[in-house]
This record gives C-alpha cells, sequence and structure tokens, in this order.
C-alpha cells in the first residue's frame, strides 16, 4: 500500500489534496490545472532548464508523473516530500550552482615604500652638487642625502590597487593595477637640489658663479 501514494499538495496553499494520496490520483490531478496553475509548474522548470519554457505539455506532464514518483519514493524511505517541495529543492541547487560558477572580482589593495636604489641615488645627489656647489660630493654627504631620500621615500607609500577577475575553476580571466602616491622623480630632484643648497660650498659656489658671469660680460662688452 505505502508504494502507491504520496504526498500531494501545493506550495505555499492550504492542501488541495488529503496529505497522503494515491500515486495515480496525483499523477491525473495535473489534468485538472489551470492554465495560471499550470504556467507556474513550466516557468518553476525553466528556472532549472531554460528549455522548458517552450516544452510541450505531454512533456510537462511527463515531468509531472516523475516528480510524483520521486515523492512516493522519499515517503517510503520516510522523508515526506511533494513534489513541488522537489521540485524547490531542485531549482535552488541549480541556482547555488549557478551562482558558484559565476566569474568573481577581488579588490586587493597593497601599501609599501619605493626606495631608490643605492647607485641611482648618489647619481641624483652627484648631478646636483656638480651644477650647485662646482663639485663632486662627498661620501658623507652622499650618505646623508640617501638618508634624506629614503625618509620621504619611507613617508610617502606607493598604494597598487589591484583588480582581479577569476573563473570558477580559479584561473585569472582579467586583472588591471592602478598606483598611486610615493615619490615622484621631480620630488627626488627637488630633494637633492635643497640638500645641496644647504651646503657652506652653495653660497661660495653661487658668488663665484655670478662673479666669474659678471666678468666675462664686461669682458666682451670692453
Amino acid at each position: 500500500m505505502g508504494s502507491q501514494i504520496a504526498l500531494g499538495y501545493r506550495p505555499g496553499q492550504t492542501p488541495m489534496l488529503p496529505s497522503t494520496v494515491p500515486i495515480r490520483d496525483l499523477k491525473d490531478s495535473y489534468y485538472s490545472w489551470d492554465d495560471k496553475y499550470r504556467a507556474q509548474f513550466r516557468n518553476k522548470l525553466a528556472l532549472i532548464d531554460k528549455n522548458w519554457a517552450t516544452a510541450t505539455d505531454e512533456q510537462l506532464q511527463q515531468k509531472w508523473d516523475n516528480l510524483v514518483d520521486q515523492s512516493s519514493a522519499y515517503l517510503n524511505a520516510g522523508n515526506a516530500l511533494s513534489p513541488w517541495d522537489i521540485l524547490n529543492r531542485d531549482v535552488t541547487a541549480v541556482g547555488q550552482s549557478l551562482a558558484a560558477a559565476k566569474p568573481t572580482t577581488q579588490t586587493l589593495t597593497s601599501t609599501a615604500a619605493n626606495y631608490t636604489g643605492a647607485l641611482d641615488s648618489e647619481a641624483l645627489f652627484t648631478q646636483a652638487a656638480q651644477s650647485l656647489l662646482g663639485r663632486k660630493p662627498t661620501a658623507d654627504e652622499v650618505a646623508q642625502f640617501q638618508g634624506l631620500l629614503r625618509s620621504n621615500e619611507a613617508a610617502n607609500p606607493v598604494t597598487t590597487v589591484t583588480t582581479r577577475t577569476t573563473s570558477a575553476s580559479g584561473q585569472t580571466i582579467n586583472e588591471s593595477s592602478a598606483q598611486t602616491g610615493g615619490l615622484s622623480a621631480d620630488a627626488r630632484a627637488l630633494l637633492a637640489q635643497k640638500q645641496a643648497e644647504g651646503s657652506a660650498d652653495y653660497a661660495e659656489h653661487q658668488a663665484a658663479t655670478t662673479l666669474m658671469g659678471w666678468l666675462a660680460g664686461a669682458t666682451a662688452g670692453g
């Protein structure tokens, strides 16, 4: 007897059939559905597979028969699931699967100082010293400038924002990065200039350069 019954009621409504009904009666109930209820069934199936949106009436009826059979099997196993319960569960499972299969986009932000190498910083200050002091810098002057540059670079770190899109399998589909902050080349050059201008030799060299320029002009004018 147990193998001949299934749980039959409509979702969200007062049960329109007894809690358990003969399988044949529940299958035949399909033919008593109105168009609105049949459309509800079709639309629910289409959430699992869009091809159900154009299914024939015979295909819909066969699918209902299948769900009733599953309901009976569950009921015999002590699990009270109506055909609609089974259908709703399948819709949820497919929805979760589709959501998991969608690409995901992450935005990663990192901050770090962008330090100038020792040789580059020495070359930068050497150029400033030769231009403003008229000589090469001493080892101590280079070390002082490198310390100044490093502290400024630490105080102005570079922020990198990386946007990465990955597939469900973890493969990177697209990745782009943008950086802000840090010291520009002009800012580094300005630090070198100011460091050189702070030297005791700066005023003397500038005065000598001005005098030489005046003498050259006077000689040319004479």
